[in-house]
């Protein structure tokens, strides 16, 4: 029995999305992107071009659309929580890439709308599985360095 395919979109058009989550999901068996948007909509075009999925320049109408599970919020970090926030009223699971918000405040706000939506919420640290994290981690377990 195969995967479901999760249909996801992506809110901001910048670097990270270009160089890994866009080519990410294009290259997954799972995931198909299905939606890019960015207040830029030359910006979003651009990524749809290279990657598939329809371009807005409006958040509201991308999340609007059917066949969308998912978002990545990759957009400058003040504006986060907005991301977060409008994906969860409307039922989408979230990555939110690091930080999650600006200031703790905000970040209970968004955990909070995640949890009242039923929806999940992940914040993208890719350096965690980095292998040279894994070695200090065990180096200081090990009491070598660090308490």
């Amino acid at each position: 029995m195969s995967q479901p395919i999760t249909r996801i979109g992506l809110v901001g058009a910048g670097a990270i999305m270009r160089l890994s989550h866009a080519p990410t999901i294009k290259a997954s068996d799972c995931a198909e992107l299905v939606a890019v948007f960015d207040t830029d909509l030359k910006r979003a075009e651009a990524i749809t071009a290279d990657f598939g999925g329809k371009a807005f320049d409006n958040l509201e109408a991308m999340l609007n659309m059917s066949g969308l599970d998912a978002v990545i919020v990759a957009t400058p970090n003040r504006f986060h929580e907005e991301g977060v926030i409008a994906a969860a009223k409307h039922g989408k699971h979230v990555l939110c890439e690091k930080p999650l918000a600006i200031d703790a405040a905000a970040a209970r706000r968004m955990v909070k709308a995640c949890e009242d939506a039923k929806v999940v919420l992940q914040v993208g640290f890719n350096q965690r599985f980095w292998a040279q994290v894994e070695i200090a981690k065990q180096l200081i377990d090990a009491g070598f360095i660090g308490k």
